[in-house]
């Protein structure tokens, strides 16, 4: 079983996510100081492969990472998706 124990600092993850965090998928701003308004998810869920490595990690709206559950990113995002244009929304993707 793997363990839960993640392979970086608590220096580390701060000097990741910078002095303003924003949530990496929606963009928000994040209090890093309010422990309740952030959490840090598994990119690649544990359940699928994914580790505990900085690399893997990212900071978070507790919410979303709740709603995002075991799923990849792309399958979040096109979950995200189905539902808004289920409800009336045109989803169109920026070019980056």
């Amino acid at each position: 079983e793997k363990s839960n124990t993640p392979l970086f600092t608590t220096e580390e993850f701060l000097e990741k996510v910078g002095e303003n965090p924003i949530c990496y998928l929606s963009g928000k701003d994040i209090d890093i100081n309010d422990s309740k308004s952030w959490s840090i998810d598994h990119k690649i869920p544990r359940s699928r492969g994914g580790n505990n490595t900085l690399d893997n990690a990212g900071i978070c709206n507790p919410m979303i990472n709740l709603s995002k559950t075991s799923m990849t990113v792309d399958e979040f995002l096109e979950v995200c998706k189905i539902v808004l244009e289920n409800n009336g929304y045109t989803v169109i993707k920026n070019p980056d």
